[in-house]
């Protein structure tokens, strides 16, 4: 499914793209009081005549408190339950009905673009702004949300971070010669064994050192490359390193050369 929305926040069109995936539904968390609910003043009268309905018909007796207190909560949370789906339909089907007039909008602008229809045009954008800002308030409220729960208890703000600090330091599997370990103990044990060996006191033998450097290939460097390093520079050479040197290089290099020494003379190629 792909749709393409109308230009409301920039100049930019967006594109709506939905993907369909075949994976287990994840379970409901815990159910919260909707705080549009609070703003509404339908809805809270809705919620004061069920609260009064429902102790009208339900007078303490021979039910015990816990059931009636139980059953109250459950009716509380039916009435808010259907007032937010009432209230997001309304507000549903007002973005679309704004996002349809918008295209309308724009499409009389487009073939009469006159002042009126450019004024309906900005009118209609301004609503759903209003309507798209508020959205993105209420998603970063939900993103934010664990914070706000746990703002008076410190200890499950703390808890939290330690699990998540915990989980990023977490080794799953520790491997050595034999083969790989997750359970703690086994991990815990190579560990121990590891570092007992690799700071041990005891000086490895002969035959320990000629096996472990038996497998290392040191770098060697022949007769003819010593004879090559050892000997002695000549002017000659120096010279054509010089000449190699990019032209600014150079001159600055065989100035100082001069200055110091009074041996190097300026080649053909620097004048």
């Amino acid at each position: 499914m792909a749709t393409i929305h109308p230009i409301i926040l920039s100049d930019h069109v967006p594109i709506e793209v939905g993907l369909e995936w075949n994976l287990p539904k994840s379970q409901r968390g815990r159910w919260y009081f909707p705080h549009v609910l609070t703003r509404d003043s339908t809805t809270r009268d809705e919620l004061r005549r069920a609260i009064r309905e429902f102790f009208q018909s339900n007078q303490p007796g021979d039910t015990p408190l816990p059931t009636i207190w139980d059953a109250f909560k459950a009716v509380i949370r039916g009435t808010c339950i259907s007032s937010v789906t009432s209230l997001y339909r309304l507000k549903a089907e007002e973005r679309l009905g704004l996002e349809n007039a918008l295209q309308e909008a724009e499409r009389a602008h487009k073939l009469s673009p006159t002042w009126q229809n450019q004024r309906k045009v900005t009118s209609i954008k301004g609503k759903l702004q209003s309507i798209y800002m508020n959205r993105a308030e209420v998603a970063l409220l939900r993103l934010q949300r664990p914070y706000y729960d746990g703002g008076n208890k410190i200890s499950s703000l703390l808890a939290r971070q330690l699990r998540v600090k915990q989980s990023k330091g977490y080794i799953a599997q520790v491997r050595d010669e034999s083969c790989g370990h997750h359970s703690e103990e086994e991990k815990a044990c190579a560990f121990r064994n590891f570092y007992t060996c690799l700071y041990t006191s005891d000086n490895p033998s002969a035959t320990a050192q000629e096996r472990y450097l038996c497998h290392i290939q040191l770098p060697q460097v022949y007769r003819d490359t010593d004879e090559f390093l050892e000997a002695p520079f000549t002017l000659d050479k120096v010279r054509e390193a010089i000449d190699s040197l990019p032209l600014h290089k150079a001159r600055v290099l065989m100035a100082s050369l001069s200055i110091s020494t009074g041996l190097l003379r300026p080649s053909s190629s620097l004048t």
